[in-house]
């Protein structure tokens, strides 16, 4: 995998992150292009798994952050999100970040959130 694609993957999985985090909709939107139905869906599923109204510092672990290239072109994005704020697991928040990073033109990339899940 080109070191080059990883980086991007990262830092576009991280600012998406730190979006949701400062529940910043209006970068969401017009970085990502999310909706008000999926930045509905987005904090529900956050928030329900923290049973409050404040989602905590998430950050992407480094040692399970995967990106892999697509058959017909592409790349998936596997991140599994951190927090000091859950005691139980650690520092694991259980939950992973889906994405994909198209390649348009130029070499340039369009991040697509997918989902973030409990695992």
């Amino acid at each position: 995998m080109d070191k080059n694609i990883q980086d991007i993957a990262y830092q576009l999985c991280a600012e998406f992150i730190q979006a949701v985090c400062q529940k910043n909709f209006k970068q969401l939107h017009l970085k990502f292009g999310i909706s008000q139905a999926v930045w509905d869906e987005i904090q529900e599923d956050v928030l329900h798994y923290y049973f409050d109204q404040n989602i905590p510092e998430l950050t992407i672990s480094n040692e399970n952050f995967e990106v892999f290239q697509y058959y017909q072109g592409g790349y998936g994005i596997e991140a599994k999100l951190e927090t000091t704020l859950n005691d139980e697991t650690g520092k694991w928040a259980d939950l992973t970040l889906s994405a994909e990073l198209i390649e348009k033109e130029n070499r340039t990339f369009q991040f697509a959130y997918r989902l973030i899940e409990v695992m």
